[in-house]
This record gives C-alpha cells, sequence and structure tokens, in this order.
C-alpha cells in the first residue's frame, strides 16, 4: 500500500550571536601621543566598530590550537566601505574571516566576524595584532587589534581544547563528548586537585573520568567526559577547568552549546492511499515551549499537497502549546515540509 508522509521541520531565525571575547585593556595613559588621537578620530571618522578591542588566550600548549575567539566588525557608518586587509601580524595567531575585501565594499550597518585561535610555536609569552585596513582617498589608518597569549610546554597535555554540542531540547540531557587528560611525563606524577564545569555542563559517569583528587602516573591518562543539560534555549558557553600539580595549570577546556524549547509530539505523520482530489482525514502535531523564553511565531506554513489549520496565535510563552491540524489530497507519496519560524521575544 502506497502512504503519503509528511515530514516536519523548524526554521529558528537567530536572535543574535555570543561571541567569546577578551576583555580590552583597562589602563589609559593621561596624555595619549598626538599619533594615537589622530589614530582614533580616523577609525571613528571611518565608521567601523570592533566587538573587543583586544583578545588574550592565557596558556596554551605548544603546537596545539586553542579554542577559538570571536570579534564582530560592523560598519556603522552612512557609507559603504572597502576593507583592503584583515589578517594577522605573526603565524601564531591563525584568523579566518567572512569580511568582503577590496574591490567588494562591506555596506553600511553590515557586519562581518573574525575567528582567531592561538597555535604558539615557542614557549613563553607570545604577542601579535589583527590588522583590518581601510581603503579610500585620503587613507584611513588602519584598526589594530592585540593579541597575546602564552606558549607552555606542559607534560600534562588535553586531547582538545574545544567542544561543540549538538542541539538538544531544554531540559534533555547530550551525549556525552571525551578529552583525554594525559602525564607525558616519563617521571613524575601529576596530581589532580580539582575538576570544575560551567553552569548547564557537567561530568559524566564514567568508568576512565578523571577524579579530583586522584594521581596520574607517569605516562597514565584518563578521561573528562562533559555532558550538556541546558535550563532554557539559546546558545552557551562555557569551560571545563581542571587544576593540577603541572606548572602549566590550569588546563581549559572550551565549550560552546545551544538548545532549543520547542517539542514537536512527532516528527512524522502518513496518510494511507486516497484517490485523486479527495481529502484525506485530519491529523495533528503538538508543538510546544519547553523553554523559559516566550517564543514569537512568525509563520506556520504548509507545501505540496497538504493544507494546515493552527491554534499557535503569534507567540508561544514558556509550557505552552499550540495544534496544527493538516489534511492530504494526494494520492501519490511526497515529502513536504512545515515550517514554524521563532525569535525569542523579551518579557518584562
Amino acid at each position: 500500500m502506497r502512504t503519503n508522509r509528511l515530514f516536519f521541520w523548524l526554521l529558528f531565525l537567530s536572535s543574535g550571536t555570543r561571541f567569546l571575547a577578551g576583555q580590552s585593556a583597562s589602563s589609559i595613559s593621561p596624555r595619549p601621543p598626538k599619533a594615537a588621537v589622530r589614530e582614533v578620530l580616523q577609525n571613528m571618522a571611518s565608521g567601523l566598530k570592533t566587538s573587543a578591542s583586544s583578545l588574550s588566550f592565557g596558556n596554551q600548549q605548544l603546537s596545539s590550537p586553542s579554542a577559538p575567539q570571536f570579534i564582530t566588525i560592523t560598519n556603522g557608518g552612512k557609507s559603504d566601505l572597502s576593507l583592503t586587509e584583515v589578517g594577522t601580524s605573526e603565524p601564531d595567531f591563525r584568523l579566518v574571516h567572512n569580511c568582503a575585501l577590496s574591490p567588494d565594499l562591506m555596506p553600511a550597518r553590515s557586519s562581518c566576524g573574525i575567528s582567531i585561535r592561538f597555535v604558539p610555536g615557542a614557549v613563553g609569552l607570545r604577542s601579535g595584532n589583527i590588522r583590518i585596513a581601510i581603503g579610500g582617498d585620503p587613507p584611513t589608518q588602519p584598526l589594530i587589534i592585540p593579541l597575546q597569549g602564552n606558549g607552555v610546554n606542559s607534560p600534562v597535555t588535553l586531547s582538545q581544547t574545544y567542544l561543540v554540542f549538538r542541539t538538544v531540547l531544554v531540559g534533555m540531557t547530550s551525549m556525552p563528548q571525551f578529552v583525554r587528560l594525559t602525564n607525558q611525563s616519563n617521571s613524575a606524577p601529576a596530581k589532580i586537585t580539582s575538576i570544575a564545569a560551567s553552569p548547564d555542563f557537567s561530568l559524566a559517569a564514567t568508568t576512565s573520568q578523571c577524579v579530583a583528587g586522584n594521581t596520574l602516573a607517569p605516562l597514565a591518562s584518563c578521561t573528562v567526559a562533559v555532558v550538556w543539560t541546558p535550563s532554557d534555549s539559546g546558545s552557551r558557553s562555557g569551560q571545563v577547568t581542571i587544576a593540577d600539580s603541572d606548572p602549566a595549570s590550569p588546563h581549559i577546556i572550551d565549550l560552546q552549546a545551544s538548545a532549543t524549547g520547542i517539542r514537536l509530539s512527532t516528527g512524522t505523520l502518513r496518510w494511507n492511499s486516497t484517490a485523486v482530489g479527495v481529502t484525506g482525514d485530519s491529523q495533528s502535531i503538538e508543538v510546544r515551549n519547553e523553554g523559559h523564553t516566550a517564543i514569537k511565531v512568525e509563520s506556520v506554513e504548509a507545501s505540496g499537497d497538504f493544507y494546515q489549520q493552527n491554534t499557535c496565535g503569534t507567540e508561544l510563552i514558556q509550557h505552552q502549546s499550540c495544534s496544527v491540524t493538516l489534511q492530504s489530497k494526494s494520492r501519490v507519496s511526497r515529502r513536504v515540509g512545515i515550517s514554524i519560524s521563532k525569535t525569542p521575544v523579551a518579557r518584562s
């Protein structure tokens, strides 16, 4: 028997992007040099703004890439800009960006992103800059964003320093992700003094889990298993911090995850075969907001030979549900979709 199948998916419109940016330097000279004043004025005149004025990466194992940090570049002026260069001055800092370079223009009020990883090539303090050059006549001073990190050659190493979790439903727990902590020393043991995870992240119970108070023998290793249990919808960043007797302590695992508050009562509806032009039985699906943030329902749409009616209105508050009822007029098995676009709504 041939059946009609109806597949559902959700299209989410992001309300913003969360960036892991370093703090700007706090010390300001009471009498800046004239050249520095001139550079600031020229940068203000260009309308180009950055989400951070500097980035600091802390300790990082030699030749091991750090977790990325991000900077948003915004053209806050009323005119399009021509960016002629977005790059780094030192190979210790590796940059990826999506900024349009000359001859393409950066439109007014638009933004682009820069991702930077620190990969130290030597022990000790490493410094560099991001240089953003702006074309035009007269020429404008480039934007300079200082970068800094510390290269360490530690016997205690992590197999990776950055974990990204797949999107899960609010209140559900993700599958664990694993990082191996290894004592590379041939002779000296390493004692683990503490392991701490940011809110909504936790350590999973596994047989080889690293435990605070335990000692890693020379050439021994243990596993840090991390899970993600979101308390609300949206993106989160966090860290697992491991303190031990190694001089390069603490060892940091950066974490990035996202959660959705939308739960569907089913992901698939199926109809038995019906004659062409005859309307099939109706079936419904429940859409529920499991999060603590209100959801704005922007549209509910059915495609193909399916028709829908819904009770969703324009907003779903916390723990509120609505239903989408569908009917089919096709004998041929088709894949179609319903999209429910949403953005978080701030509530007082």
